[in-house]
């Protein structure tokens, strides 16, 4: 603590001698900045939510396919800063039939693991962090509160501009406690004028995917208006080879149809505002309503099959926003969020099916999944939040930025199965979580914005309000945890085609409600988990330009660091699982990718590579047995190849075709310890082939229509995730988008 005190005064005082050297070279020099130096990415304060509705920026490069940066506007600023950030345009992408899981997918250390088809449950990985060790935003705002409860893969692409994905280091900006990184949304705001846009997705398996969007924007006036809505079921009807007791009374596997994952989602939002008021920049509100319900077809490991048992989530919420900048170009933000939640089980089957959909034993007591409380738990979460913004440049080059983001979680509940007499529900008691993370940040940009430092502290604030029970009595298990953290950015344009970077933070994550208190069915909460803390860095080197006659290139290399302690890491118990802080990780890790565009568009090839060894360090506790083995479940070499062939103008004006093959590389990685030795389960390594033919054609009024097909996984090769969950073969989608 004291040498990271240290290290942290020393890069502050070096920062302000820097910056006089600087300025005393710049007078010298006779450079002079102007006002728009004194803004902050985006306009400053504007990078967490979505701007006013503008003309749209398409992008020659291939977004959508691999990590493809913006060339323009708000994405190329935000990617030349000092942040860790990577920043994918999604213009082909929405014209195309893969979801936004598989686009990310795609991208330099990101990997995306599922245990099923559309709706199925999915693990995000970021350099090794996954899941709640990554924040997901909409537009600056928490997803969940956003209106997209059930993750990000399963937002629909065509409502999204782009994605930015921040390694390790997070701006104070957003709010969040996260221990490796956040993933923002920025969503799609239209131009002015009346416009629509529809889009229809429909394929293998049974899939159909709609979404929509109206938009009125009227900048004379100051006002616009935005509605967007959508609906995906998909049956998942995929072959799988399942486990099954033959004649002979053996083991054995049998090629089958999944007949019980059905996923069906919809919802709808509107937004209406003011905008470039005297009074306001924007002025908008925005409310929502989603549901789903899924059918479970089996556990993680497809050990077992279910026939009737289904989940559920049903939520609404709003959000208001307020932006404006005052007397000395003082910027200020409020967002404020609510949002109602509600998550179910069915499970109240007497039937016991095997994997041909046969009900092959009759079972006393209800239940297929066997969960932690009963049979049909409901959960009802409430969740409010506001996050305060403030942005106050000075002395040309200099910027204060403060951040103060707290948030309530309350949530109750109610089995609505049987249950035991003389016993409490114990999701019949009201349980509070307040988390307050606060952040103040010093930026400096100089030398004709070549330079670019930052340097932040956070302080996070946890307080747990909770009662558990235990059998007819309940028990007070209240607590508070408060933790500091701190980072530091630096960027310099040695040349205008070699940029560096590099960033440190010292993180935290809080542990979340469905850690801490348990979510009623497979997660017993435990109330004495503590932060997770770790130590990111990340140093980048990137070279990009035109080379002529030879056509445009890129070269990007990102190394990085993580050292993880007190890791919450889910153990079995039985039948349900449980959290708890497990111990040490380290991780280390190496991003690559290559990208060469001929002159004319006509031809790209692109790749990238990633290596992440990520290893346990646990020195007591229930893992010290595995200290120095790799963490399981977690792949630590994948890569993506692609090659794009584009040809304009072919059959009639402004019209585009282009063709796509993406190869996307797993490593094999173990399911277990390595140091189990013979029960170790070993995934292979996995090769997978996807191929997108596109037709579009666009108007002189900018109206568009767009053809595509998309075959996933062409040779129909196996493909599992984690804990060997069997994901589809061989997948046809079509998909047509009018935009008018």
């Amino acid at each position: 603590m004291r040498g990271l005190s240290f290290i942290i005064i020393l890069f502050l005082v070096g920062l302000v001698g820097l910056h006089r050297g600087l300025a005393q070279a710049q007078a010298d020099a006779g450079i002079a900045l102007d006002a728009d130096d004194l803004r902050g990415l985006d306009g400053g304060l504007s990078a967490p939510v979505a701007d006013p509705p503008q003309m749209d920026v398409i992008s020659p490069s291939e977004p959508g396919v691999l990590e493809v940066r913006a060339r323009s506007g708000k994405a190329e600023a935000l990617r030349s800063s000092s942040q860790a950030v990577t920043v994918i345009d999604l213009e082909r992408a929405r014209r195309g039939a893969a979801d936004l899981g598989e686009v990310l997918a795609r991208s330099e250390g990101v990997s995306i693991q599922r245990a099923g088809g559309l709706g199925s449950q999915t693990r995000f990985s970021l350099a090794g962090f996954e899941g709640e060790q990554i924040r997901f935003f909409l537009d600056g705002v928490p997803l969940a509160l956003a209106g997209f409860p059930f993750g990000i893969e399963n937002v629909p692409v065509n409502l999204v501009e782009r994605v930015e994905i921040y390694r390790g280091v997070v701006p104070i900006r957003f709010g969040a406690d996260a221990l490796g990184g956040a993933v923002n949304l920025v969503a799609r705001r239209p131009p002015p004028g009346n416009h629509g846009s529809v889009s229809y997705q429909g394929g293998s398996f049974d899939t159909h995917r709609l979404s929509a969007q109206l938009s009125h924007v009227d900048r004379e006036r100051g006002r616009y208006a935005l509605a967007s809505g959508f609906f995906d079921r998909s049956r998942n009807d995929y072959t799988v080879d399942a486990p099954f007791t033959n004649a002979m009374n053996m083991p054995d596997r049998a090629r089958v149809r999944r007949f019980h994952d059905a996923y069906t989602a919809g919802g709808a939002s509107v937004e209406a505002g003011v905008l470039d008021r005297g009074w306001a920049e924007r002025l908008s509100g925005r409310v929502f309503f989603t549901d789903m319900t899924q059918d479970l077809q089996s556990d993680l490991y497809m050990v077992r099959s279910y026939g009737e048992a289904t989940r559920g989530a049903l939520g609404t919420g709003s959000t208001l926003v307020y932006k404006q900048t005052f007397a000395h170009d003082l910027k200020l933000e409020l967002i404020g969020n609510y949002a109602y939640q509600q998550l179910y089980v069915k499970d109240t089957s007497r039937c016991s099916y095997d994997w041909f959909g046969n009900c092959v034993t009759m079972v006393s007591e209800p239940g297929e999944v066997n969960g932690l409380i009963g049979n049909e738990p409901y959960l009802y979460a409430h969740t409010a939040s506001l996050r305060a913004n403030a942005e106050a440049p000075f002395l040309r080059h200099h910027a204060l930025l403060a951040s103060f983001a707290p948030n309530v979680d309350h949530r109750t509940g109610e089995d609505r199965s049987p249950t035991r007499p003389n016993q409490i529900d114990p999701l019949d008691v009201a349980r509070n979580l307040y988390d307050f993370v606060s952040g103040l940040s010093y930026r400096l940009r100089a030398l004709d914005e070549r330079f670019e430092g930052e340097a932040f502290v956070k302080q996070y604030t946890q307080l747990v309000r909770a009662e558990v029970s235990a059998g007819a009595t309940l028990v007070d298990e209240s607590r508070n945890t408060r933790k500091p953290g701190a980072g530091l950015s630096l960027r310099y344009r040695w040349l205008p085609w070699l940029l560096s970077k590099a960033s440190y933070e010292w993180a935290t994550r809080l542990p979340m409600a469905s850690e801490l208190l348990g979510n009623g069915f497979d997660t017993q909460g435990n109330v004495y988990l503590l932060p997770e803390r770790s130590h990111n860095l990340n140093y980048e080197l990137m070279l990009e330009g035109k080379a002529g006659s030879t056509g445009d290139y890129m070269l990007e290399l990102i190394g990085f660091q993580r050292y993880v302690d007190e890791l919450i890491f889910a153990q079995s118990a039985g039948v349900f699982r449980m959290y708890r802080n497990v111990g040490s990780v380290k991780t280390r890790g190496v991003q690559s990718r290559a990208r060469w565009t001929s002159p004319g568009n006509y031809l790209t090839l692109d790749g990238n590579l990633t290596y992440q060894d990520l290893r346990n360090e646990s020195r007591e506790g229930p893992f010290a047995d595995y200290r120095g083995d790799r963490i399981p479940n977690r792949p630590y070499l994948m890569g993506t190849v692609l090659a794009r062939v584009e040809l304009s103008e072919l059959f009639v004006p402004r019209d585009q075709v282009w063709l796509s093959w993406v190869m996307r590389g797993v490593g094999e990685f173990d399911r277990t310890w390595q140091s189990v030795g013979a029960n170790r389960f070993l995934i292979e390594r996995q090769l997978l082939h996807n191929l997108t033919l596109t037709y579009q054609v666009r108007s002189a009024q900018r109206r568009t229509i767009s053809t595509s097909l998309d075959i996933l996984n062409i040779t129909d090769a196996k493909s599992f995730d984690f804990f060997g969950a069997q994901r589809p073969g061989r997948a046809v989608f079509f998909k047509t988008v009018i935009e008018i």
